[in-house]
């Protein structure tokens, strides 16, 4: 069953389906840790594994916010359709494979009037290069699946066991796709599970990505980490910094300062 909600980041709507994947925190956080680092140099961003389209629907917002902040902080009158004007300089592409999800990430798009900044495109990405150039994007971003296709108990549903399991595509594939859509000394941002750390880290450097930043996210504070953020740079020098952890949770069911920062602003309200 479909639903539309509304995020409290830029009052944006999306389609989500019950039945189907719908977007987590790790979308969230990935979101955020790439829309932190963008320039204004930055043209454009291609999100992989784009879903139903959220995280270029929250990069969106998180860029509007910073430049409305920045307008209002040099005495200007922010505009009254920020979409069609303060995204001129920015464009996003989501690539997915599954058609049902690529449907609504479109109408989502269009729900928000941000056709003229987000495409949605249909396609697998080992193929994404015979819809998009090479060297073509400043910032990759992707939420990949996380789990082996040997490994664990498969969901009864196919569209879910697509997004969770490397069923169409593995972690090589991602990497390999991402380094060859990046410009040089483009930047590319991935949410991956910690025990997979060694086997990412060797991809990375394989094809040219050098890891810059490293987060991991506890679920407590004394809890092992559950989920790892990593920025990578394309032909870039040795340097790897591993930031402070972040805390999702400070007590049962209630977020940490940092994940209200985060998270409060993008946590789904249904209409």
């Amino acid at each position: 069953m479909e639903k539309i909600e509304t995020l409290h980041a830029g009052n944006f709507r999306i389609i989500q389906d019950t039945e189907k994947f719908r977007f987590g925190i790790d979308a969230v956080l990935l979101a955020d840790f790439a829309s932190a680092k963008l320039s204004p140099k930055t043209s454009h961003v291609v999100d992989l594994c784009t879903g139903n389209g959220i995280v270029p629907l929250l990069m969106t917002a998180k860029l509007l916010e910073r430049r409305e902040l920045h307008a209002q902080a040099q005495g200007e009158t922010p505009p009254k359709k920020p979409q069609e004007t303060a995204l001129q300089s920015v464009r996003f592409t989501g690539v997915e494979i599954q058609h049902d999800a690529v449907d609504m990430a479109r109408r989502s798009v269009a729900l928000n009037n941000l056709q003229n900044s987000i495409e949605i495109i249909e396609c697998d990405i080992k193929c994404v290069f015979s819809v998009l150039q090479k060297n073509c994007a400043d910032v990759v971003t992707v939420n990949p699946p996380y789990m082996p296709f040997a490994h664990g108990k498969k969901c009864p549903s196919t569209d879910l066991a697509i997004a969770r399991h490397e069923m169409l595509c593995n972690l090589e594939d991602v990497v390999v796709a991402a380094a060859g859509l990046l410009n040089s000394n483009g930047l590319f941002y991935m949410i991956h599970r910690p025990e997979r750390l060694a086997e990412i880290m060797e991809s990375l450097v394989r094809n040219r990505l050098e890891p810059k930043r490293l987060r991991f996210i506890h679920p407590y504070a004394d809890a092992a980490p559950t989920m790892v953020l990593i920025e990578a740079k394309k032909c870039a020098a040795h340097g790897l910094v591993v930031e402070k952890p972040l805390v999702v949770y400070s007590g049962k069911k209630i977020y940490s300062p940092e994940m209200e920062q985060i998270y409060g602003r993008a946590e789904p309200k249904c209409e």
